[in-house]
């Protein structure tokens, strides 16, 4: 091989890399957290304030 065609492969397989590293990292950001995987108790001052929304009065 001769030193450009060298340097066009290094080059593809470090942008190959890169874009492999930033696929996973966004795969991993997806994983839910175990704190919030199971349904969630309302808060009762946000309970509040969405029935004063909801009323007429």
């Amino acid at each position: 091989m001769d030193m450009k065609m060298l340097k066009t492969v290094w080059s593809l397989a470090l942008l190959a890399a890169v874009v492999m590293v930033t696929q996973v990292q966004s795969l991993a950001a997806q994983i839910p957290d175990d704190g919030l995987s199971g349904p969630l108790e309302p808060h009762p001052a946000a309970d509040e304030a969405i029935a004063r929304i909801k009323s007429p009065y």
